[in-house]
């Protein structure tokens, strides 16, 4: 959240002003919160009215039905789409609309856009937001990441959904990019959630399910991770 949210909402809910060396410097995530690109396009009044307003589709969202739903999702990131050169993907509040619409589009089977915004949050997003790779936030959108990946790696070898034109033309090895994903999610696990963890046993159990016990996949994880770091930028905002 910018500083100036930030500062706001201690105001309004603790009532008083804070001075702590992250807010008086104005960073976000160690990096400012308006940057230079950003200011020398778009005044701080719009850029405050963009961002409530995009809070304001994101609310209705939230009372809406599934379809109606990615909808006014869809209008929230438009408002932002023509500032994308300029506008951080990192920037609140682009980062939950984003993932609350990847979460709207696994719900209606759409799997393709689902894994556009799921790719452009693991590549883009929480390495900014979650600096260590144990945090749980960030790992738990790795391991979304994997699941959409696991979904239309199925799909895609039985013939069913709608495909996505970047991923047909990508020479993406699946087996080899899931297993890489799945196997920095496990090396999270011990400081983000322990060993002894509900979510430490689901993922051994996904494990077991896809077979990765063996490793013969480590040596080509780096040129997949590469492989789809190339198609999270060419894939359309």
């Amino acid at each position: 959240m910018p500083s100036s949210r930030r500062k706001a909402s201690f105001r309004s809910i603790y009532y008083f002003d804070c001075e702590c060396e992250y807010c008086q410097s104005a960073l976000t995530c160690g990096l400012p919160d308006l940057p230079d690109a950003l200011r020398s396009k778009l005044s701080l009044d719009k850029v405050s009215d963009l961002e409530t307003e995009g809070m304001r589709l994101y609310s209705l969202a939230d009372q809406a039905s599934p379809v109606e739903r990615t909808k006014l999702l869809d209008q929230a990131l438009g408002l932002f789409r023509p500032y994308k050169d300029v506008y951080p993907l990192w920037r609140y509040p682009w980062p939950m609309i984003r993932h609350t619409m990847t979460s709207a589009q696994m719900a209606l089977g759409d799997w393709c856009q689902a894994f556009g915004h799921a790719l452009k949050r693991y590549f883009f997003i929480d390495p900014i937001l979650y600096t260590t790779a144990w945090d749980p936030l960030r790992v738990m959108g790795t391991f979304l990441l994997a699941r959409i990946m696991i979904e239309l790696e199925y799909n895609r070898s039985h013939g069913i959904g709608k495909s996505m034109d970047e991923l047909d033309k990508s020479h993406i090895s699946w087996p080899v990019a899931i297993s890489g994903l799945i196997a920095e999610v496990q090396a999270a696990i011990p400081k983000g959630f322990g060993l002894d963890s509900r979510f430490a046993r689901e993922l051994e159990q996904q494990r077991q399910g896809l077979a990765l016990e063996d490793g013969r996949w480590k040596p080509f994880w780096g040129k997949e991770r590469a492989e789809l770091e190339r198609l999270a930028h060419e894939l359309v905002e």
